[in-house]
């Protein structure tokens, strides 16, 4: 059969966590390890398709609003929640606790009408950001200095809103959360 271009991470890599482990980890938990190579490749390909297929539908949103006439007064926004490890590792799905990159670096994509164009953040963002902003936009308050949120008080989320007008990034010494 034939290789998909875009090869996964090898399995079972030493310095990986104990969750990858083929004889207490993930892929003994869920039988994996009895799969064929090929399995990890397909599990891979068609998680690309659905990406790709995403894409395309997101265009087509683009273009709608575009058509409406709306494109020049709309913020748009689109993310994922989360990550797969599609095949990466031998591993499918996402899993509790688990922190690998595939999961946890989802794609953003963010516009203003007369914003920043072609910016690619390096800055660590985080979900909580997208509605914080959609909030700022709207002239909310939601900076922390009203009911306390939260588990310390205050907020997790930064607003994006000065790299979304003018390209200036965020803070690169930032630390975001994510939870499995």
């Amino acid at each position: 059969p034939q290789r998909a271009a875009v090869r996964p991470p090898p399995p079972f890599v030493p310095a990986k966590p104990k969750y990858h482990s083929a004889s207490v980890g993930i892929p003994a938990y869920r039988n994996l390890t009895t799969l064929p190579e090929d399995a990890f490749y397909r599990v891979h390909a068609a998680y690309l398709g659905m990406v790709s297929y995403n894409d395309y539908l997101f265009g087509e949103l683009l273009h709608g609003v575009k058509a409406a006439g709306l494109y020049d007064r709309t913020a748009v926004f689109f993310s994922s929640d989360h990550g797969d490890f599609a095949g990466d590792y031998h591993l499918v799905e996402k899993w509790p606790g688990a922190a690998d990159d595939v999961l946890t670096r989802v794609p953003l994509f963010a516009r203003l009408p007369n914003g920043a164009r072609n910016i690619v953040a390096r800055a660590p963002v985080s979900l909580f950001d997208i509605p914080h902003t959609m909030c700022h936009l709207q002239g909310i308050n939601v900076d922390g200095d009203g009911p306390q949120l939260g588990a310390v008080g205050g907020t997790f989320a930064s607003s994006l809103l000065p790299t979304l007008r003018d390209g200036t990034d965020g803070d690169l010494r930032r630390v975001v959360r994510a939870e499995g």
